[in-house]
């Protein structure tokens, strides 16, 4: 996806391919600091405190990527994926 971006926004595809192509919008809701304070023996836990747990943390950051990202949903990406992935 990124090199047919790059191939869009620099020009490199024919006018009469163009129309053929579209610009695909990125997003991602990461993980990485509702679950920076949890040990990896966490993997194996399976208690239903735990895993209440985890839905809530998991509700919270949705809802918190939503009222930071609600109005770019259709418009523009939330995640850059050259600096993410690549």
């Amino acid at each position: 996806m990124a090199f047919v971006q790059k191939m869009m926004d620099e020009g490199w595809i024919k006018d009469e391919y163009r129309d053929k192509m579209k610009y695909v919008l990125m997003h991602s809701i990461r993980a990485d600091n509702a679950m920076s304070d949890l040990s990896v023996t966490t993997k194996f836990a399976w208690q239903w405190e735990f895993l209440t747990m985890l839905r809530d943390r998991g509700r919270a950051y949705a809802q918190q990527w939503i009222a930071e990202n609600y109005e770019h949903v259709g418009v523009r990406s939330s995640v850059n994926i050259h600096k993410e992935f690549l």
